[in-house]
């Protein structure tokens, strides 16, 4: 990655992605990520994903890992608080970033509730480490990222200015998208060291127009 991730080969770096969200598609997002197919991907009217899984690769010199999750607020989920510990333990010492995943076009009542849901079992700082991550990026068709989202729901804008307007659009196909989203975890994680030390520097990054990949 010339000059976007700056890792040198053979790094021992390891990347915890946290795949969160209410769509059956995260599993297909987890595959996208990882170039294989460890998480059953298919269509469905009801989550494929029950329970916590992991699976790693090594992917543009970086070792991933990506921990799939069941839908934690979805009211049929019957062993909610075992769920969420086992996806803390996978995710030991800490997830480098919580990938919400949602479907361009529909905002669901569960989906306007996520983020307190989420900052009440992972910590308020939740939103400092989340990226949305829209998928079926298709159907944006000529319109960018940014059209759609300020034409969206109130709702939803408000959301995405929580985790600090940072956004991305899939689909299930092409590299590119892989390589950039990484690269952007990783500046998000530079600029979030650097706001550590130096608060008053945090809004100049923050403030970034949302990006379609």
């Amino acid at each position: 990655l010339s000059g976007g991730i700056g890792l040198t080969s053979g790094s021992k770096h390891m990347m915890t992605v946290v795949l969160l969200g209410k769509i059956s598609n995260n599993n297909a997002t987890g595959n996208t990520i990882l170039k294989k197919q460890h998480f059953e991907s298919h269509a469905s009217s009801v989550p494929v994903t029950k329970e916590c899984n992991m699976a790693e690769e090594t992917v543009y010199e970086i070792r991933i890992r990506v921990i799939d999750t069941p839908d934690f607020f979805n009211e049929d989920l019957k062993n909610q608080e075992e769920q969420i510990k086992k996806c803390k333990e996978l995710a030991q010492p800490g997830p480098d970033v919580y990938l919400l995943v949602m479907q361009l076009g529909h905002f669901t009542e569960g989906e306007r509730e996520v983020l307190p849901h989420l900052k009440r079992e992972f910590g308020e700082d939740v939103a400092l480490k989340t990226v949305i991550l829209f998928t079926g990026k298709e159907k944006l068709k000529h319109k960018t990222l940014t059209d759609y989202i300020n034409g969206s729901d109130k709702e939803l804008q408000e959301l995405i200015k929580t985790c600090h307007s940072r956004c991305y659009a899939f689909n299930e196909k092409g590299n590119h998208q892989v390589k950039k989203l990484l690269e952007l975890i990783s500046d998000m994680q530079e600029n979030s060291a650097i706001a550590s030390h130096h608060s008053h520097k945090k809004k100049h990054k923050e403030n970034k127009e949302c990006s379609i990949l």
